[in-house]
C-alpha cells in the first residue's frame, strides 16, 4: 500500500472527513494541486482498499462460503430457465426456430455440445421439463 493509500485508510478509520484528507493526499501522492481529486474519487479509492486489505474473521469466511453455496443453487437451477426464456424471445426472429425446448432438453443438449452429457443435472432436477415429449425432439439435420 502506497503511502498516500495508508494516509487515506488511517484517516478515514478516525472518521476525518474527505476536505481534510484531499490536499494530504494531494501532496503526498504528488498530485497536481491544481486539479486535485473529487470527493468521490478518494471514496471509491477508500472502498477499493477496504475490498483488498480487510482482515476477514472466521465468522465471516463461514457466512461467505454458506451465502455462496446457496446462491450458486438458486443460480444452477434457475439458469435453464432463464435461457429457455431468452431462446424462446431470440427464437422469434430465426424463420427456422419454432421448437418449444423445455429446460431439461435445453440442457442435455448443452451437455452434448460441451463433449459430455449433464444427466446427473438432469436427475437433479435441472429443469421444469416444460416442452419435452411429442413433437419436441430434435431435428436431424
Amino acid at each position: 500500500m502506497s503511502a498516500a493509500d495508508r494516509l487515506l485508510w488511517d484517516m478515514r478509520e478516525a472518521n476525518v472527513g474527505y476536505e481534510t484528507i484531499t490536499p494530504q493526499y494531494v501532496a503526498l501522492a504528488n498530485l497536481s494541486s491544481d486539479k486535485p481529486p473529487g470527493q468521490s474519487t478518494l471514496a471509491n479509492r477508500h472502498a477499493r482498499l477496504l475490498d483488498l486489505f480487510q482482515a476477514w474473521n472466521a465468522e465471516e469466511d463461514k457466512l461467505l462460503v454458506r451465502c455462496e453455496s446457496a446462491v450458486s443453487k438458486i443460480y444452477e437451477k434457475e439458469k435453464w430457465n432463464w435461457i429457455k426464456a431468452m431462446m424462446d424471445i431470440e427464437g422469434k426472429n430465426i424463420k427456422e426456430y419454432q421448437r418449444n425446448w423445455g429446460t431439461i432438453g435445453l440442457l442435455r443438449r448443452w451437455g452434448e455440445l460441451n463433449g459430455g452429457s449433464d444427466d446427473e443435472d438432469v436427475e437433479e432436477g435441472g429443469g421444469d421439463g416444460e416442452g419435452e415429449g411429442e413433437g419436441n425432439e430434435p431435428s436431424q439435420k
